[in-house]
């Protein structure tokens, strides 16, 4: 289960693609691209025809149903939101809503505790729920065939469900688990902003007295008091008949009779939570982090002022964009910059936020807290241009249009399309909302933004939050109040009773008849062909929305990324990659951002989304990025100092460093995985600007590359196009043919088992272990990847019973490629008191499992839920270039995925119970645990 809530700071994400595009010489285009472009795709007109598909009824006893008809797909998105959140909750009551979401699913009168789960795995369907302040939204992805099981178990869920004291027991355990992983007890931007009284000041999970002092009875209340038909809405989205849906629900849901006049329906909702005076905060946290990381925020208006949100959010746009290219790329401030507009219904937040750098120079040395001010300064002055002078008029437009085009994407699949429904009608019960926004997103002028942001955003109502790290003389007295608050943690579990009762197994699940099974077929192009200078090309329309993704991969792929890493060039491939963008002959990186924006496009690197009509210029643009990349060297120095604070932070991060030493440790029989951190740092800082010049002419070469392309195209003259933009593309005289390099694979043998501790000084325990296992495709890997659905079952049926860890995940074919065994890998977060009991329990549990396999009721629910799962798993345009694209340059047939799927329904129970005992063996499997405990080699 999730919490939907806004982030209380800006985590910091900086990654790299390791995968490589052409970049070689090419003829001068006659033309620019900017003079080519022609918008034939009519934005409006498409929206329109979204907003047809759109059906509304509501039933007697209030009940909303919201439908959507996605033609041509099996995937079908349930979706049950209620208007009950945080906001609704009584002093007492506080984190009853979270609480209640984590008791829907764990049973009802007519459904065991596991009754739910099971039935969700047997069909192939993933299921979830999340609470924010505002609401509670339930889900199940699953598909054209089977939904009446799923729509009938939320009419169930709506009035049946029990909430069993000893459910309760062991989920309070969770859910307090949940409350320390999340840090919600840190200081929260949203409480400090808004009014003590204000519906939003309290946080979603709750406090911790409130949760282990709770009445049960209080918490059914709840339940009963807030899940009824007239604060409920169903949205249902899939290739289904809408009559057919519609009679459904009636039937399920329309005897649930609701509250006609409940005292909560009666409560003025309209308060104002007003301040009488205008303030500043200036809030500082000292955590163990390795960075600094600001916060600037304001107070805004929530989503329920339309016109104001959507004035918050065409600043952040225009912000995130200006303020990345003024402190990351001009001055090399930060790590980071960028704006967000985060809008509830009765409130929002306004944030900008940065990760300042150090600056060392011969002439001028800043330090962090200089730094800092600089870029406050800069955002300050930012604020003021847009309060006197608006902003830039293209970029008005540009951002006009991207949201345009962003709303016609989001329609590419089932989930997007229930997700975007769900915060569109949630505003004010208006199904059309998310198009009247548009409409009005068109009648907003500078003069607009101008009165919002002298309104909301001046600098005198600039509050600051800024976390940094420990000081030196702090640590220990930091060490000491963790101690305390895990002393005062654990007196408060203490207060509670253990689970007594076993965990209900089953029954419904199995009493079922057996799913429907979709049909299974694999991405295969309608054609391929190679271009007049080598690039080979495979091609597959899909006509549902008007767009088309294009995406290049190298041939060989395995054996060039190894030959590049043992070469010492790993780094060089992924620079090379990622400062494509960072200007061409003749274009600025700021010309680059310009024209896809322009054109609402998006370009990383070897991947191009576009709207159909605007491929050929899109694809020329492209071609030409590839082509003549300028590599500056400020942006190269700017990349490889961001990359090597990055790598030292790295070292202070508990979840790197436990899959670190893991994987060392894993792999030592590869000389790869030997090196350090420091190693890499160092390879990084001798790279040069001739080094990548070099590299691209060596290896960036049509013939070294396949582009796949999927979308809705001509397929008469798309092959024509494809000659006239990525067929200019010629290689360079000393290029090197990636399919002739060799590199060394060596055998993989698991180590001896060891336990690995490794003190930092965090609040939670990192807890991993593994063994090697087996190669892709290999004679156990479908039998590894069998075993791993019933591990991660197991894994999850302990969460449900002991409570003492919120999540614990298995994979049993990590890392797997053709060439290279993959590793078994088991990860939970615990705290410091339940690290030794977690890891127990997880030995006896793989003992347990090695010893006595799959049960046979298990093994036979297998094949329906992969079935069901591998028939949803290629709906969009990007999932079905990926998989044409890694088939082809694996060398393999168009049938070779069918092929290896018929293996995996051919494995028998018996050979999975082969592998369990093969690999499951804890005695043969290698711990970390990384957090405050003793450190051993």
């Amino acid at each position: 289960m999730t919490i939907n809530r806004k982030s209380i700071f800006f985590t910091f994400l900086l990654s790299f693609l390791f995968c490589t595009t052409t970049i070689v010489q090419i003829k001068a285009l006659q033309n620019t691209p900017e003079q080519q472009v022609v918008q034939k795709v009519n934005i409006n007109s498409n929206i329109e025809k979204l907003k047809n598909n759109i059906y509304k009824e509501t039933l007697d006893n209030g009940l909303n149903i919201l439908f959507y008809h996605k033609e041509n797909t099996p995937e079908v998105m349930l979706k049950v939101m209620y208007d009950v959140g945080s906001k609704d909750e009584e002093s007492s009551e506080y984190g009853f809503a979270h609480l209640v979401e984590h008791m829907i699913f764990k049973g009802t009168e007519k459904l065991c505790e596991q009754d739910i789960f099971e039935i969700s795995r047997n069909f192939g369907t993933e299921l979830n729920a999340q609470t924010s302040f505002d609401q509670t939204t339930y889900y199940f992805y699953t598909d054209n065939k089977n939904w009446k099981v799923f729509l009938n178990i939320l009419a169930d869920c709506m009035q049946n469900v029990r909430i069993a004291d000893e459910h309760l027991a062991s989920e309070l355990k969770t859910v307090f688990d949940e409350l320390k992983l999340r840090d919600c007890d840190s200081i929260d931007i949203l409480t400090e902003l808004l009014p003590s009284n204000h519906p939003y000041h309290h946080p979603i999970v709750g406090y911790k007295e409130n949760l282990l002092n709770l009445n049960p009875e209080k918490v059914r209340a709840f339940y009963k008091k807030y899940y009824i038909p007239d604060r409920a809405t169903i949205i249902v989205v899939g290739d289904l008949n809408k009559d057919e849906v519609i009679n459904e629900i009636k039937k399920l849901f329309g005897p649930i009779k609701s509250k006609a006049k409940s005292i909560d329906t009666q409560k003025n909702t309209n308060f104002l939570y007003l301040q009488k005076d205008f303030f500043q905060k200036n809030i500082v946290i000292y955590k163990s982090e390795p960075y600094t990381s600001v916060i600037c925020a304001w107070n805004t208006p929530g989503k329920q002022d339309i016109k104001n949100s959507l004035c918050s959010e065409i600043i952040s746009e225009y912000l995130s964009q200006n303020l990345r290219k003024l402190l990351c790329d001009e001055k090399t401030l930060t790590l980071h910059a960028g704006a967000n507009a985060s809008s509830l219904l009765k409130a929002g937040v306004f944030n900008i936020g940065f990760m300042p750098q150090k600056q060392k120079g011969f002439f001028s040395s800043k330090n962090i807290e200089e730094v800092s001010q600089i870029c406050k300064d800069i955002i300050i002055k930012e604020i003021e241009d847009i309060i006197s002078k608006g902003i830039p008029q293209e970029e008005f437009n540009n951002i006009r249009k991207k949201e345009k085009i962003e709303l016609l994407r989001s329609f590419d699949n089932c989930t997007s399309i229930a997700d975007m429904l769900e915060w569109s009608y949630l505003i004010n019960k208006n199904e059309y909302q998310i198009f009247d926004e548009l409409t009005l997103l068109d009648s907003i002028t500078n003069e607009d933004l101008k009165t919002f942001s002298y309104q909301y955003l001046r600098p005198s109502l600039m509050n600051l939050f800024t976390i940094k790290p420990l000081k030196d003389k702090e640590k220990d007295e930091w060490l000491n109040l963790q101690h305390i608050v895990d002393e005062y943690d654990n007196s408060l579990l203490a207060l509670k009773e253990d689970r007594t009762s076993k965990l209900e197994k089953p029954i419904t699940a199995y009493e079922l008849p057996n799913p429907e099974l979709l049909d299974v077929t694999f991405p295969k192009p309608d054609d391929e062909f190679t271009l007049s200078n080598g690039l080979h090309v495979v091609i597959k329309q899909k006509k549902d929305t008007p767009f088309i993704v294009a995406q290049l991969f190298v041939k060989n792929a395995d054996k060039a990324y190894r030959y590049f890493s043992e070469n010492k060039q790993g780094y060089i491939l992924s620079l090379v990659q990622t400062l494509l963008l960072e200007g061409s002959q003749g274009y600025s990186k700021e010309d680059h951002r310009k024209f896809f924006d322009n054109l609402g496009a998006s370009c990383f690197g070897q991947f191009i989304s576009c709207l159909s009509s605007d491929f050929d210029a899109v694809a020329q643009r492209h071609a030409y990025i590839l082509t003549k990349p300028t590599y500056p060297k400020k942006a190269i120095n700017k990349c490889i100092k961001d990359l090597v604070e990055m790598n030292e932070k790295m070292l202070e991060n508990e979840n790197y460093v436990a899959t670190d030493k893991l994987f060392k440790h894993l792999y030592q029989d590869d000389f790869l995985s030997k090196k350090t951190k420091q190693e890499e740092i160092l390879e990084l800082k001798k790279i040069s600007r001739s080094d990548l010049i070099e590299f691209h002419k060596k290896y960036m070469s049509p013939q070294n590359l396949v582009l796949s392309v999927v979308g809705d195209f001509d397929p008469i003259t798309i092959k024509q196009q494809l000659e006239n933009t990525y067929g200019q593309l010629k290689g360079s005289t000393g290029a090197c043919n990636v399919e002739k390099i060799t590199a060394n694979f060596p055998e993989i043998q698991n180590p001896q088992a060891k336990e690995i501790k490794t003190y930092l000084p965090k609040e939670r325990i990192i807890l991993k272990g593994g063994r090697i296992t087996a190669k892709k495709y290999s004679k156990d890997f479908w039998k590894l990847a069998l075993l791993g659905i019933y591990v991660n079952k197991i894994l999850f049926e302990l969460r449900e019973q002991h409570g003492i860890f919120y999540d614990c995940s298995c994979n049993l074919t990590a890392n797997a490629t053709e060439k290279n065994a993959g590793y078994a890998s088991i990860f939970t977060e615990v705290s410091l008191a339940n690290k030794e009991s977690v890891l127990n329990l997880i030995k006896s549990t793989l003992k347990n499992i090695a010893q006595t396999g799959v049960p046979e009721k298990d093994f036979e629910k297998f094949h329906s839920m992969i079935i069901n799962t591998q028939g949803k798993a290629f709906q969009t345009n990007s999932a079905i270039a990926n998989s044409l694209g890694s088939t082809k340059i694996d060398g393999h047939d168009w049938d070779h995925k069918e092929k290896r799927f018929k293996e995996v329904l051919s494995v028998t129970r018996e050979e999975v119970n082969e592998v369990s005992e093969k690999y499951l063996n804890p005695d043969d499997w290698s711990f970390v645990i990384v957090g405050r405990v003793e450190e051993t080699n």
